[in-house]
């Protein structure tokens, strides 16, 4: 699943002495203030850098498979409006939504999914807040309404983080170990300290965990292939391709069925393009 494999478009709103940024001395912020103010004066024709931008990817699930999850959403939704004091059937219409924003095709559709799912899971949240899934699908759906946002997604990802780290503390090994995923991807791909959470360290663990705990879901060496791309780290690449291969032909005949045949058209086509990577590789 995408998962959110992209969860991040932030920007200013963590920035020391900001509601849920980190906790920086007065002093020393002021300082901070103080030189960029003298630095601007002195050099009148400074060009200060512009903040980094970070662009969601889009979903990778194919269009083609929007049908499916349209008909999985209006099940949900029919499930749940008959029997609304059901935590299955809320955790199901969160995930429904999530899913259904996978396919959206403006923001503004994805963002009304979105907040639809954020409700739902915010009263599951309410009802049992034991419930790991609730903070999940939390997570997962503010995930998508980060999507939609510019310069203000960056305020969605404290509420992101606490969520999936909720979640976690209650059942990691839901979605098989979905929150640890999602959590090493929003570290990751969010910018670093005094910007946002983002940190390589973080992200690996994380990461690392998620394949750990469910080692046969394509998902989590994927993700983690991925990342050793990004990080240019061709022996973990390697290693875990050689692992994969392995993964790949027992997850064939774990998740089979039509539920799954849009989640392996998206891994089959990120295999590939791992694959092409690692094939220019010098050894």
């Amino acid at each position: 699943m995408a998962d959110l494999k992209a969860i991040t478009n932030w920007l200013g709103a963590n920035l020391p002495g900001s509601a849920g940024g980190p906790t920086t001395p007065p002093s020393l912020y002021c300082s901070i203030i103080r030189i960029l103010a003298i630095a601007a004066t002195a050099l009148p024709t400074l060009t200060i850098p512009a903040a980094p931008k970070f662009t969601v990817p889009p979903p990778s699930l194919s269009p083609k498979f929007a049908d499916t999850a349209r008909t999985n959403l209006n099940h949900w939704k029919a499930q749940y409006a008959k029997n609304p004091a059901s935590n299955t059937n809320a955790s199901q219409l969160a995930r429904a939504y999530f899913l259904m924003g996978e396919f959206a095709t403006n923001k503004t559709h994805r963002a009304k999914l979105a907040h639809a799912g954020i409700e739902i899971s915010q009263t599951l949240i309410d009802r049992v807040p034991q419930l790991a899934e609730g903070w999940y699908y939390h997570g997962l759906n503010s995930g998508q309404f980060a999507r939609t946002k510019m310069l203000g997604a960056l305020s969605l990802v404290r509420g992101m983080e606490r969520s999936f780290q909720r979640s976690i503390s209650i059942n990691p090994r839901l979605d098989h170990a979905g929150a640890h995923r999602c959590l090493g991807l929003l570290y990751r791909d969010a910018p670093g300290w005094p910007i946002s959470v983002g940190s390589r360290k973080k992200a690996r663990h994380h990461l690392d965990t998620a394949n750990r705990l469910a080692p046969a879901y394509p998902e989590n060496p994927l993700i983690l292939m991925e990342t050793w791309i990004r990080w240019r780290d061709n022996t973990s690449l390697k290693r875990d391709a050689k692992t994969y291969v392995h993964v790949h032909t027992k997850a064939q005949e774990k998740f089979k069925g039509e539920k799954w045949t849009a989640y392996w058209a998206d891994w089959n086509a990120r295999w590939n393009k791992i694959s092409s990577k690692i094939e220019k590789i010098a050894d």
